[in-house]
């Protein structure tokens, strides 16, 4: 049995996944640790309403995020993993996918003037918002999809830590009174570049890179084998953050900071569940044989994490805030649930339909779900305020997560029947 065991471990395969999971650990432990230093001193220092308006900003910018991203931080990993020792053929993939972000950056930057210029909470924001945005060209910067694709996630991870950690310190800096709730922005674009400039210099130096200016066909077709996935991530937003908008706009930035300290901690948690997706999906693009093996791991994270939210919710919320955020513990409760969907989500969605070229059945299902949770949004949220946001939340995840297992079963029974 060690004998085996220790073939296992010598395996090129087994090597890589196990210091893909070892830098990804390392990764998500700093990005679900530091927030955790912050938040009870951005808590007491800015107060509800401030960290209300900062949860409005990050849901309008996540639309953006969505667009820049279109998609190519799935198609790109898959796409490198799979001709990773071709290094002309990288610096294709690599010069496209960063000229293709580039555009969309611009048309971004164009969409959001527009929307300050034309609707009133938008204006009301206007600088918090154009501040928030410096994220986007920040995020650009660090291609961690480029790192994930070529499977050597260890320099991803020492970079993410400086920009993390970056941003940590000089939030306990800046940020001294509530009026500075508007420097967290500029830090956050800060980390993001500062170690994307030394992530751009490291790419070039050590995987022998070439920038190549793309034909307008070739960025056509990047942007044509992306637009399925794109759709498949874009539209959770109509109804996630878009719920932080309407919370905005019918309750104002005190019910957004409740809604918004519930949910951390289900970001923080869903993190954690996103290694083992993160870690395993340019293997599975390789081995998709083996995905049951993924699924056992992930579920009994998924339902341990999802268990201990729920239980915990009232001593986490009082660790970790003021008094004055005290009816997010409901939030967190009922968002403790979504874990659970979102494993299905990740595991047969993105991790199976997406690997199988099955991009079109998970984009339908994905848009159909989050067009009824738009429709649902209005009347949750306008009747029952940040608790309506976060049933609207969990109950469109679980649609979409039940449907995404259900036809990723179903692909599986019809492969096997027919290669037998």
């Amino acid at each position: 049995m060690f004998q085996k065991f220790k073939r296992k471990l010598e395996n090129k395969n087994a090597k890589t996944l196990i210091e893909n999971f070892v830098s990804l650990s390392v990764l998500q432990l700093v990005e679900s640790f530091l927030p955790l230093i912050t938040l009870p001193y951005l808590a007491r220092v800015i107060g509800v309403e401030k960290f209300g308006e900062l949860a409005f900003a990050t849901a309008v910018m996540a639309y953006f995020i969505a667009i820049v991203d279109f998609g190519f931080n799935y198609v790109s990993v898959r796409e490198i993993s799979r001709c990773k020792d071709d290094v002309n053929q990288v610096s294709k993939i690599y010069s496209n996918v960063l000229f293709a972000k580039s555009i969309l950056t611009i048309i971004s930057f164009l969409l959001l003037s527009l929307c300050i210029y034309f609707i009133p909470i938008f204006s009301d924001n206007k600088l918090l918002l154009l501040l928030t945005f410096l994220q986007i060209p920040g995020r650009m910067l660090f291609p961690d999809w480029f790192f994930q694709g070529m499977e050597k996630m260890k320099f991803m991870t020492i970079m993410n830590t400086i920009s993390k950690g970056l941003f940590t310190i000089l939030i306990f800096v800046i940020i001294k009174e509530a009026s500075d709730y508007i420097y967290h922005p500029v830090l956050f674009f800060l980390g993001f570049f500062v170690s994307g400039m030394i992530a751009q210099v490291y790419i070039f130096n050590n995987f022998n890179i070439r920038l190549i200016v793309p034909s307008i066909e070739e960025l056509k077709q990047t942007y044509k084998d992306s637009w399925d996935v794109f759709l498949s991530v874009f539209f959770p937003n109509i109804y996630s953050n878009f719920s932080g908008i309407l919370l905005q706009a019918y309750f104002g930035s005190y019910a957004n900071g409740i809604f918004d300290a519930g949910n951390k901690f289900t970001v923080i948690s869903q993190k954690v569940t996103n290694l083992f997706s993160r870690t395993f999906y340019p293997f599975l693009a390789r081995r998709i044989d083996k995905h049951s093996f993924y699924t056992r791991i992930t579920f009994v994270i998924s339902i341990l994490i999802g268990l201990v939210l729920f239980i915990f919710a009232d001593l986490i919320i009082s660790l970790f805030f003021t008094e004055a955020f005290h009816e997010a513990v409901d939030v967190l409760r009922i968002m403790s649930v979504s874990l659970v969907f979102i494993f299905l989500t990740n595991t047969y969605g993105t991790n199976y339909l997406l690997l199988v070229k099955q991009e079109k059945v998970y984009k339908r299902i994905v848009m159909y779900s989050s067009i009824i949770g738009f429709g649902l949004s209005y009347f949750l949220i306008y009747n029952y305020s940040y608790i309506g946001a976060a049933i609207n939340f969990v109950a469109i995840r679980g649609l979409i997560g039940v449907l995404t297992w259900y036809f990723a079963v179903k692909h599986k029974k019809n492969t096997t029947v027919t290669a037998s």
